[in-house]
């Protein structure tokens, strides 16, 4: 199976993007100085200076930056919120929003303050919302799409993220992009391991803590969900049949697709299954009973799946919706 290309490098990597080494930059000072004591607007602008003096960047785009991470500072410097606010904002100013997209945004927004001015100041946010704060381009050339309330990307929630947008990908080829590299993501990302649920966008240890059978720095969370390995099937189809763009069946498409029959197949005698998953000092619903392995079942012909597209534990493992879905 063909995987992109490692997306994990050292930090001002010259590999990498403009746009990565912004976000590194924000992130390093935000780490280094964030418990120690405040940065003034100088010290900002001198470190911002440093290590973007080999690109061309003009004074107006570098002052807006320590503009706002010094409103920032002195705003939200005792939030848990601000190293996310930084990250939020490097995104969104990086970000190019498919023109298809704004276009309809606004046509909507002049029609519904014909019909219903008193929604009309709320379509567009909502609507541009998720491209505009939780995707975010890769250096592979694929997309990452946060759940929005959580840095990690589940597999169920990029796709329902983004279905709305999938009707107007035949007229924008930037739209077009952006689908294609969240289903490369999403087909790297089985191919690692498809029982896993929601991935990070680089190398941690969020998931050392709990107990299964298979670990990878990338994996967020190894609750094994039957829907999530229908949600980039699904998202798949709904974009061929919108687009007949058939440059998504690659190699790896391919091998994630015999992943998931695979693993359907296996779990339909899931006493033969090697998953378990385990945590500890938890709410019940957040892990499996008898020892990981989940509640007993019998064959029925249906697949087993250890948790809900709620992330809760299932209290029987054959769970009709996600057969339906599968």
């Amino acid at each position: 199976v063909t995987k992109p290309v490692p997306i994990s490098r050292p930090i001002f990597s010259p590999t990498k993007s403009l746009h990565s080494k912004i976000c590194d930059m924000l992130y390093f000072i935000t780490k280094a100085r964030i418990c120690k004591h405040l940065l003034s607007f100088c010290d900002i602008f001198c470190l911002l200076k440093k290590f973007t003096n080999k690109h061309c960047i003009s004074g107006r785009f570098m002052v807006k930056y320590t503009i706002v991470i010094s409103w920032v500072r002195s705003k939200f410097f005792r939030s848990c919120t601000f190293l996310l606010f930084l990250m939020q904002f490097s995104r969104r100013t990086f970000m190019n929003i498919p023109k298809i997209l704004t276009e309809k945004a606004d046509e909507t927004e002049a029609k519904l303050k014909e019909i219903y001015p008193e929604l009309a100041p709320f379509f567009k946010k909502c609507f541009l919302n998720t491209i505009e704060t939780t995707v975010t381009p890769l250096d592979d050339g694929s997309y990452f799409v946060i759940t929005g309330d959580i840095p990690a990307m589940w597999l169920r929630d990029s796709a329902a993220q983004l279905k709305p947008y999938i009707r107007f990908a035949p007229y924008d080829d930037g739209l077009k992009e952006i689908f294609r590299g969240v289903i490369a993501r999403q087909s790297y990302y089985v191919n690692i391991d498809p029982y896993s649920n929601a991935w990070c966008a680089s190398k941690t240890n969020n998931a050392s803590d709990d107990k299964t059978d298979f670990y990878n720095d990338l994996i967020w969370e190894r609750k094994y969900e039957t829907d999530s390995l229908c949600a980039p099937v699904f998202l798949a189809h709904e974009y061929y049949h919108a687009t007949l763009d058939n440059s998504i069946f690659t190699e790896s498409f391919k091998g994630m697709l015999e992943k998931i029959v695979e693993v359907f197949e296996r779990e339909q005698n899931h006493a033969s299954s090697h998953y378990f998953f385990k945590r500890e000092n938890c709410p019940a619903t957040d892990t499996l009973p008898n020892d990981g392995l989940g509640n007993e079942v019998s064959y029925t012909g249906m697949t087993w799946s250890g948790f809900r597209p709620s992330d809760d534990a299932c209290e029987y493992g054959y769970l009709t919706a996600s057969n339906m879905f599968a």
